[in-house]
């Protein structure tokens, strides 16, 4: 029994049943003239110069000169070029083929306003046609009263021009600047 246990302790560090190694093995140790012969080699050894800084990127192509467009935004299309602002809410082609973008305020649009508690918001199709008058009737109808109980106001002051058209006052791009106070039947 003690020679058989002497013999399973001798056993290769490979096992070719398993193939795995039973026992890891130390690297082997450099000592003496061989490991100073390598250091002496490290160290004396030239260094490769730096690599140099990778090349910057070429510039973009400048987009070709646009004619300054008419007051953004518009009913009529408009080019626009890369990295331009677009208000939220415009109709906007976006062409795949590298000319420019255009944008315009849509034909019909909604307008949501708030009223009050009572009333919520009054939301109404626009169009670039569509009067002060004709909003000051449909603010009524949802008010549910008459149109000269109802004042609207654009950026504090009132709109008295009935005539004055969506398009004339600019009513897409200041459309957070109008308000609708309904007087209260006494």
């Amino acid at each position: 029994l003690h020679l058989q246990q002497h013999l399973c302790l001798r056993m290769p560090a490979w096992s070719p049943a398993t193939a795995v190694p039973l026992e890891p093995r130390p690297p082997p140790l450099i000592t003496g003239t061989a490991r100073r012969e390598r250091l002496r080699r490290l160290v004396r050894a030239p260094r490769p110069p730096p690599s140099p800084p990778p090349p910057a990127p070429p510039m973009p192509p400048m987009p070709p000169h646009l004619p300054p467009p008419p007051p953004f935004p518009s009913y009529e299309w408009q080019r626009f070029a890369d990295g331009v602002a677009v208000p939220a809410g415009l109709e906007v082609e976006l062409p795949l083929d590298g000319r420019p973008g255009r944008a315009r305020i849509p034909p019909c649009w909604q307008l949501d306003v708030w009223v009050d508690e009572a009333r919520g918001f009054w939301r109404g199709e626009v169009r670039r046609e569509t009067t002060v008058g004709e909003l000051r009737s449909l603010a009524a109808r949802h008010a549910g009263c008459s149109s000269e109980a109802v004042t609207l106001r654009l950026d504090g002051a009132p709109l008295d021009d009935d005539a004055a058209t969506a398009e004339q006052i600019d009513l897409f791009g200041r459309k957070g600047a109008l308000e609708v106070l309904v007087e209260e039947a006494r």
